[in-house]
């Protein structure tokens, strides 16, 4: 018998054995994995659960319309805003921006203002501007950036005008730094890790999307419905 036929016959013997236990392969893969859904009846506040965060605790985050939603992997615990409770949670989320600074707090915006998970007391602090009248503003607040100096980048969109915002968690203030074209921006890094580029969705008759250069400070608009072209 020649050799060559012999590892014919090898061959073929190897791919009959990987067709007989391929099944059994697939069938174990298959069944690594389970699902669980989570419901109101497994303890969410709501069933509209739009934004979801995991955090470097292993903590699930789930807003919802009617509170905020800690799963653990077992239980769920809900935090909702109280009346006379500063420390509760205020307004409900409606953005999917989550940041964990260097103490495991969690940084989110609400409608109404900047808000941090407090990790260490279970509770949450709130932080709004006020205007020149010394009047508390609260409305359209929109994180969508945390540096690496532990700044968070914050658009506003006050009487139909959009700033920029730079906020400190050490000195808990707000710095303004520039007007923005557009209320939904997207930062981009360089090869350091720092900010470069802050992409801002343009929406008003000069709809598009404009690109900001930070080391420049110079801004193009990329797209222009308004002349229809790019």
């Amino acid at each position: 018998m020649s050799s060559g036929y012999k590892k014919k016959n090898f061959n073929l013997f190897w791919l009959i054995v990987c067709f007989a236990i391929s099944p059994f392969l697939f069938l174990a893969q298959t069944e690594r994995y389970s699902f669980h859904h989570l419901t109101t009846d497994d303890g969410l506040s709501q069933a509209s659960n739009d934004f979801i965060y995991h955090d470097s605790q292993g903590f699930v985050w789930l807003s919802s319309i009617d509170g905020l939603n800690r799963f653990d992997g077992k239980d769920v615990k809900i935090y909702k805003s109280i009346s006379g409770d500063s420390t509760s949670l205020l307004g409900n989320i409606i953005t999917s921006n989550f940041f964990e600074d260097e103490f495991t707090n969690i940084w989110f915006t609400t409608y109404e203002g900047l808000h941090c998970y407090i990790r260490a007391n279970d509770h949450f602090k709130h932080f709004r501007l006020e205007d020149q009248s010394e009047k508390v503003i609260s409305q359209n607040y929109y994180a969508f950036y945390l540096d690496n100096k532990g700044q968070l980048w914050i658009n506003m969109s006050v009487n139909e005008l959009n700033k920029l915002y730079l906020f400190d968690p050490h000195s808990l203030e707000f710095q303004y730094y520039k007007e923005s074209s557009g209320y939904r921006n997207y930062a981009i890094e360089n090869y350091d890790g720092e900010i470069a580029q802050i992409i801002s969705a343009v929406f008003d008759n000069t709809t598009g999307i404009e690109v900001w250069d930070l080391d420049s400070s110079n801004s193009n608009l990329y797209f222009n419905t308004a002349k229809g072209k790019f």
